[in-house]
């Protein structure tokens, strides 16, 4: 009866030993519930490896015809798990001597030799030194091409756009819609500029799209357009007047075609 108590105390105590086992790894040392499992599995494998070596003994006892040597022998198997039993509590399970290889092998396999922690380190100081270098680069880019963006005269501009503007603005400028202000003919292919007024609500894709085609901007009249400092940038030979103002001009302009973006009212 008492080694039946002894027998149950042994397996809560471990119980409780690889839980707090458990615990101590995940808190202490950073290892995922993966790890930690498997250091504990490990241990607690190695516990019954060792107390199945005196219960081996007793294996094939049932082969034995003598009855008092067939009992001799379950006890004597059974008195030594329970001497084997007693060590492990004795050290609290991990102060085991057959614990700490486990531990011990399980450390030397994850371990980092410094080797290769030197190596790692150096790799990832390249590549941080490279990506420091790529992003001053491309910063530097970023911060020539906004300068030249900022320098750019109109002619610039619209080399820059001139095959998106003139796709744009050979599309749009068929159609009924866009001919608001149009009083006379229509875009065609000319030699030499041909006058024009324009008249912006936005950004002036169409007059630079008009340009291409071989207009002279005359006269842009502006209405609540947040680009007016760039319009007055990108067309310097041009009057510019804002929406209020366009009475004033009076006779200073005689212009036969208009181009406009805003809808007449």
């Amino acid at each position: 009866m008492e080694m039946h108590e002894v027998a149950q105390n042994f397996i809560m105590e471990m119980s409780s030993w690889i839980d707090a086992f458990y615990q101590e790894l995940v808190s202490t040392s950073d290892a995922t519930e993966e790890e930690a499992w498997e250091v504990v599995g490990a241990c607690i494998k190695k516990v019954f490896e060792v107390m199945r070596v005196p219960r081996a003994q007793a294996a094939n006892a049932t082969m034995d015809s003598d009855p008092k040597s067939q009992c001799a022998t379950y006890l004597w198997a059974l008195v030594q798990a329970h001497r084997i039993m007693k060590e492990f509590l004795e050290a609290r399970f991990r102060n085991h001597g057959a614990i700490a290889p486990v531990i011990v092998l399980h450390i030397f396999k994850t371990r980092v030799t410094r080797s290769a922690l030197t190596s790692n380190i150096k790799r990832l100081e390249g590549r941080i030194a490279s990506l420091e270098k790529g992003k001053e680069h491309k910063k530097s880019l970023l911060q020539e091409a906004d300068g030249e963006a900022h320098n750019m005269t109109s002619a610039q501009v619209m080399r820059v756009h001139k095959r998106d503007l003139t796709e744009v603005f050979e599309t749009v400028v068929q159609r009924d819609y866009s001919k608001y202000g149009v009083t006379v003919g229509r875009v065609t292919n000319v030699e030499g500029a041909v006058a024009c007024g324009y008249v912006c609500a936005g950004w002036p894709s169409w007059a630079l799209a008009a340009e291409l085609r071989g207009w002279r901007i005359i006269v842009i009249v502006i209405r609540d357009s947040p680009w007016e400092s760039r319009i007055r940038g990108l067309f310097p030979g041009a009057l510019i007047a804002k929406g209020e103002d366009v009475q004033s001009l009076g006779c200073k302009v005689q212009l036969g075609v208009w181009f406009c973006d805003v809808e007449p009212l």
